[in-house]
């Protein structure tokens, strides 16, 4: 059925800058260059005529608008009942009920507002909301040929929904209040007051929202398959103000767990331990190297350790002791930028 419908493609516009920053539009001449081939490419496979290309339009946005105004653009070239919204970035792994979601949309209208495909952060959003806001929603429900269940956040992945509710509910068409504006993710607006809407106040404030997700018979590996069951994901980064916003937003992790650096007594443990993996005599006081090293983390610590042994053995062979001048010139070695830094062995 989906192979048959109308297909609107929206190219979202960029700007040029010096570096890529994909999440604000922002890319350098040479991915804008790429860009427009890849645009060129999709209006050649249209040409041809093929399925599923032979019902696609392509819309190009002249600036930047973001996801969720691309969503916006996308719905105002067709007059459809219904929309699929399909990020670039989620493949169908295999088929649903789609006539069966249709239905329950039809028939409960007033209840069935939105229906998510299901993904490992929907599996996941039952054990999400408890553990942060200790709610717990209602079991599934049966709409006609297919199970739903409630949602109380907003997903920007592949969703079903009616196109007149999305325009005036979403992005304030007929007059309503607009939930997200240009160059922001639903997301990140509509889902993270909707999660609140709903936890300060019950689940009866999700009547106005109307979001579920299909219940998934073929659930992936490892998805929880019953009350109480958990998937639990842990991440780990030491460069956390780097990480895409997509990673961080509300409804992908539940906790972020900040490690302070290791204070002189951890940083001395840390270098004992690593000193005991090299095949060379210490003969260094290490806990006033680890007053020295203020400031470094457990991976610069094994950094400076394996500096000192390496410099330690150029100089005395296998018989070499990794002594305190060793470790003077590895943590110059080390606290220098990398750029600069040569390794010591060459």
């Amino acid at each position: 059925a989906l192979l048959a419908a109308p297909l609107t493609i929206v190219c979202d516009g960029v700007k040029l800058g010096s570096t890529d920053r994909l999440k604000r539009g922002i890319c350098s001449h040479d991915l804008a260059a790429r860009y427009r081939e890849y645009v060129r490419r999709l209006r050649a496979l249209i040409a041809a005529g093929d399925r599923p290309w032979s019902h696609a339009t392509i819309v190009e946005l002249a600036g930047r608008g973001g996801f969720g105004f691309a969503v916006r653009q996308g719905m105002l070239y067709r007059d459809s009942r219904y929309v699929l919204v399909l990020q670039h970035d989620r493949p169908f792994v295999r088929g649903f009920d789609l006539d069966g979601v249709l239905g329950a949309l039809d028939a409960h209208g007033d209840r069935v507002k939105y229906v998510c495909l299901p993904t490992h952060s929907t599996h996941a959003h039952p054990e999400l909301l408890f553990g942060r806001h200790r709610l717990r929603l209602p079991g599934a429900s049966r709409f006609g040929a297919v199970e739903l269940a409630p949602l109380a956040f907003w997903y920007d992945s592949t969703h079903i929904v009616p196109r007149k509710h999305c325009l005036e509910f979403v992005f304030g068409f007929g007059g309503k209040q607009s939930r997200v504006r240009r160059g922001q993710f639903p997301e990140e607006t509509l889902g993270t007051a909707m999660m609140a809407d709903i936890t300060a106040h019950g689940f009866g404030a999700h009547a106005q929202y109307a979001t579920w997700v299909l219940v998934d018979a073929l659930a992936p590996a490892g998805a929880p398959t019953a009350p109480g069951e958990r998937v639990l994901v842990i991440a780990a980064t030491n460069r956390y103000e780097v990480l895409d916003r997509a990673l961080t937003r509300p409804g992908r992790f539940d906790r972020v767990i900040q490690l302070r650096l290791p204070g002189a007594r951890a940083r001395e443990r840390i270098l004992r331990l690593h000193c005991e993996r090299v095949h060379a005599p210490i003969d260094a006081d290490l806990g006033a190297v680890a007053r020295r090293a203020r400031g470094m983390s457990g991976a610069q610590l094994a950094a400076l350790t394996n500096e000192a042994a390496v410099r330690a053995l150029r100089r005395g062979g296998d018989e070499a002791r990794i002594g305190e001048d060793d470790f003077t010139a590895a943590l110059e070695a080390v606290r220098r930028p990398a750029a600069d830094r040569a390794p010591a062995y060459e």
